[in-house]
């Protein structure tokens, strides 16, 4: 940061230049400093790390008492409410883009189901997946992974979204798409002990 002793351009310069310079003022000093530049917030990182906090954010209520209980002990060691040592140890497994458990320690001993989306529909801005999942007593959820490229390997890094297992086993989500581009879905469950299941095949669809 650099101090000014005069004015720069008028006698109380406020404001940026070419939104490289900013002008302003600090306990009674003008100063000029290079514009900070706002990184990117909708990355496709970011939206995977978004997608699992809203998911595991809404799941916590539905945790039974002593699933809930078993973060304590975590809890007190990081000096945190149960709930945040909840969200902070599932978080750390899904960066090593390992499932979410509803319990301490993840056992991963039951296993997930299996999901295949049967069919993709294009309306207008929005392309609606229709899954279905066998198997559904010991899973917890399902992550949706989307790219334009088909082939593409499915990763934390693509994930859209994070949905709850339905009681049913029939699953629909409405992803809203801007153009009329080709998208390719995939989708993998992961059980109530955090353990992965298998991938979906991979299945195309573009918006009306």
């Amino acid at each position: 940061m650099v101090k000014l002793t005069g004015p720069a351009l008028s006698l109380r310069a406020r404001g940026s230049i070419a939104g490289v310079l900013s002008f302003a003022t600090l306990r009674g000093h003008a100063y000029v400093k290079r514009k900070p530049t706002v990184p990117n917030q909708n990355t496709a990182p970011q939206k995977g790390i978004r997608a699992m906090v809203r998911f595991l954010t809404t799941e916590w209520s539905g945790l039974s008492g002593g699933q809930q209980a078993s973060f304590e002990q975590l809890a007190t060691s990081y000096d945190v409410a149960a709930y945040h040592a909840y969200l902070k140890t599932n978080m750390i497994r899904w960066r090593r883009w390992a499932a979410p458990a509803k319990a301490h320690p993840a056992a991963e001993d039951d296993a997930a189901g299996t999901v295949t989306i049967q069919s993709t529909l294009g309306r207008v801005a929005q392309i609606v997946l229709v899954l279905n999942m066998a198997g559904v007593a010991q899973n917890w959820g399902v992550t949706i992974h989307r790219t334009t490229s088909t082939g593409f390997t499915p990763a934390r890094n693509n994930v859209i979204f994070t949905m709850p297992q339905a009681a049913n086993g029939l699953f629909f989500y409405v992803d809203q798409v801007r153009d009329l581009a080709t998208y390719y879905y995939r989708a993998q469950p992961f059980s109530i002990a955090g353990k992965q299941g298998s991938m979906t095949a991979e299945k195309a669809g573009t918006a009306a």
